[in-house]
């Protein structure tokens, strides 16, 4: 996903690289003063979209952070309501094999 964004970013700042390039050609008029104001520009926005990319990637590398700790908290609950069930078991067999022995004591007298 990581990459696919970057990708992303890349063709953008390419169109806008490629944008101001045929701007400054087209207005060749510009004082050099103009042009470095263009300029300025475009490393703003190149700066801006390079930032937003970072958020992305950060927000989504901590969203995934989070989920594997949520896997982890249910994992852990699970396994301790597995081990609760499993005693419950083994006491109702304990009471099973009880019943069992006085019917058998019951039976046989």
């Amino acid at each position: 996903m990581s990459i696919a964004a970057s990708l992303g970013i890349q063709r953008t700042l390419n169109g806008i690289y490629r944008a101001v390039h045929i701007y400054l050609d087209k207005h060749r008029h510009l004082t050099e003063m103009e042009r470095e104001e263009v300029a300025g520009q475009l490393q703003l926005r190149v700066t801006i979209i390079k930032e937003v990319q970072g958020l992305d990637e950060r927000s989504t590398k901590q969203a995934a952070e989070e989920n594997e700790a949520k896997l982890d908290v249910g994992e852990g609950k699970m396994r301790s309501e597995m081990e609760k069930m499993s005693i419950m078991v083994m006491e109702l067999e304990r009471e099973c094999y009880k019943m069992r022995k006085e019917i058998e004591n019951g039976c046989s007298l």
